[in-house]
C-alpha cells in the first residue's frame, strides 16, 4: 500500500511539472513568429532560459531502435542504469488502421505483457509520421502507456525516405510540415512531445530548426551528431559533439546527445563535452546491455552471461518478441568475439534462428488458436536451444584459445629462458680481445 501511494504522489507530482512547464511553452509559443527560422540566424548568440517538463533523469537513453527496443531488452538496461528508454519505431498510419499492427506493436501495456506498473518506465513512445491529424491520432492511443510521444526525424534509411519521415522531413521545405506535428502533439496530447534529429548542412540551419521546434512546443531534442550521409554512406567520420554543446547553450529545451560512445567512459566524456542532459545509445548499448552500469565489474561480465540474461527476460514475458529479433540480440551480445576470431559458422547459426521457421515470427498469442499457439512454443522452445548452443560453443572456444594462449605463453617463457642462457654460454666461451696490446 505505501509502495502505491508513493507512485501516486510520483505521478501526481509529474503532472503538475508538466502543466505548469507547458503553460509556459504556450506562452512562449504564442509571442514566437510563425516562421522561427527567419530571424534565427541573426541571433545565433541569443541564449534561452532553460526549462525541463521531465520529473525523471534523463541522464541514459536507451535509443529506439526497429526490432531491438523491445521489452525484454529495455527492462535488461534499466536494471543496469538506464533511465529512459524509448520504444521500437511506429507506424502511426498503420497504428491506426492496422489493428493487428496495433496489437502486435504495443509492447509497453502493463496490462497485457504481464510487467508490473512502473517497471517499464520513464517511457518515451517513437513515431515514423508526415500527417499531423494522423500522428495525433496514433498518440491518443498509447499516451497513457508512455511518458513522452517522439518524431522521428533522424532515420537515413530507403525506407524513411521512400515513406517521407525521419530525417527525409529535414529538408527546409519540409519545416512546416514538422512544425505543425509537432504543434499539434502539444496542443492535443497530455505528454510532452519530444523530436529526435540529425544535424543539418549547417550549424545555423540545425539551430534554426531547433528554434522552431521549440517554438511549436516540442518539450526535449535527442541530436543524432551526424549528418544523413549518402545513400551509399550513412556514416562518415566521428559525430560533431561540439555542435551539440553550442546548441545546448543556446536552446531552453533538454538536449540528448547520441553519439561517439562505444563504453561508459565515452558516455561520461560526452556528458562532459556537451552539457546536455543525457546522453543516448543505441549500437554500443546492444553489444553491451549493461553499458550504463556504474560498476565497472558488471559491464565486463562475460558476454555469454550478458546474452543469458536477456533470453531470461525473454522467457519472462507473457508474449516475447519475435525469434529474430532475439537472435539478433544474443548475435549483437557475442558479436565482437565472433568476428575478432573469425567464426563465421556461429554467425550463420545465429542468423538463422527464427527465419527458417515462418510460424514463429508473429506476436498476440491471443489472438492465435491452441494449435498455432503450441506450434509457436515448439519453434521458441527450438529457436532458445539453438542460441543456448551456440552461446556454449562460444564459451568453449573461448576457453580453449585462453588454455592455448597460456601453454604459447609458456612455450615462449621456456624459449626466451634458453635464448639467454644460450647467449650467457657463448659470451662465456668468446675469447678475450683487445685487452692486451702485442708487443
Amino acid at each position: 500500500m505505501p509502495a502505491a501511494a508513493g507512485l501516486l504522489v510520483l505521478w501526481a507530482t509529474a503532472v503538475l511539472h508538466w502543466s505548469a512547464a507547458r503553460a509556459s511553452q504556450r506562452a512562449v509559443a504564442a509571442k514566437a513568429p510563425e516562421e522561427s527560422s527567419a530571424s534565427s540566424s541573426s541571433s545565433t548568440a541569443a541564449v534561452r532560459t532553460r526549462f525541463s517538463p521531465f520529473p525523471f533523469l534523463l541522464r541514459y537513453a536507451v535509443a529506439p531502435m526497429v526490432a531491438q527496443s523491445d521489452l525484454p531488452f529495455r527492462l535488461l538496461t534499466r536494471r543496469y542504469g538506464a533511465t529512459v528508454c524509448y520504444t521500437p519505431m511506429l507506424y502511426a498510419a498503420r497504428l491506426v488502421e492496422d489493428e493487428a499492427y496495433r496489437r502486435d506493436a504495443i509492447d509497453f501495456d502493463p496490462a497485457s505483457n504481464g510487467t508490473a506498473p512502473g517497471a517499464d518506465r520513464p517511457l518515451i513512445v517513437q513515431f515514423a509520421a508526415n500527417d499531423p491529424a494522423t500522428l495525433v491520432e496514433a498518440a491518443r492511443i498509447v499516451q497513457h502507456l508512455v511518458d513522452a510521444v517522439d518524431i522521428n526525424l533522424g532515420c537515413p534509411q530507403d525506407r524513411a525516405r521512400e515513406g517521407h519521415y525521419g530525417s527525409y522531413l529535414l529538408a527546409r521545405r519540409d519545416w512546416p510540415l514538422v512544425r505543425d506535428m509537432v504543434r499539434a502533439c502539444h496542443d492535443a496530447l497530455s505528454v510532452p512531445v519530444t523530436c529526435k534529429i540529425r544535424l543539418l548542412d549547417s550549424f545555423d540551419d540545425t539551430l534554426a530548426f531547433c528554434r522552431m521546434l521549440e517554438d511549436a512546443g516540442c518539450a526535449m531534442i535527442a541530436v543524432h551528431a551526424r549528418k544523413r550521409g549518402s545513400d551509399k554512406r550513412r556514416r562518415v567520420g566521428p559525430a560533431d559533439l561540439a555542435q551539440v554543446a553550442r546548441l545546448r547553450t543556446l536552446l531552453r529545451v533538454p538536449i540528448l546527445a547520441n553519439g561517439n560512445i562505444r563504453c561508459f567512459e565515452d558516455a561520461e566524456a560526452n556528458l562532459r563535452a556537451t552539457g546536455a542532459e543525457g546522453v543516448m545509445s543505441a549500437e554500443a548499448i546492444l553489444a553491451c546491455p549493461r553499458l550504463f552500469a556504474a560498476d565497472a565489474a558488471l559491464r565486463q561480465a562475460p558476454a555469454a552471461e550478458m546474452a543469458r540474461e536477456y533470453l531470461s527476460e525473454c522467457l519472462n514475458c507473457i508474449s516475447p518478441p519475435p525469434l529474430h529479433w532475439i537472435s539478433d540480440h544474443v548475435h549483437n551480445i557475442v558479436r565482437a568475439h565472433i568476428e575478432r576470431n573469425k567464426w563465421p559458422d556461429l554467425r550463420a547459426r545465429l542468423k538463422a534462428v527464427g527465419r527458417e521457421r515462418p510460424h514463429a515470427e508473429g506476436l498476440g498469442p491471443q489472438s492465435r488458436s491452441s494449435e498455432e499457439q503450441s506450434l509457436r512454443a515448439q519453434e521458441y522452445a527450438h529457436g532458445f536451444a539453438a542460441m543456448e548452443g551456440v552461446l556454449v560453443e562460444v564459451e568453449q572456444r573461448l576457453a580453449a584459445l585462453h588454455q592455448q594462449g597460456g601453454a604459447d605463453a609458456a612455450r615462449a617463457l621456456v624459449q626466451q629462458q634458453r635464448a639467454l642462457k644460450r647467449k650467457e654460454k657463448a659470451a662465456e666461451e668468446e675469447p678475450v680481445t683487445g685487452l692486451f696490446v702485442e708487443e
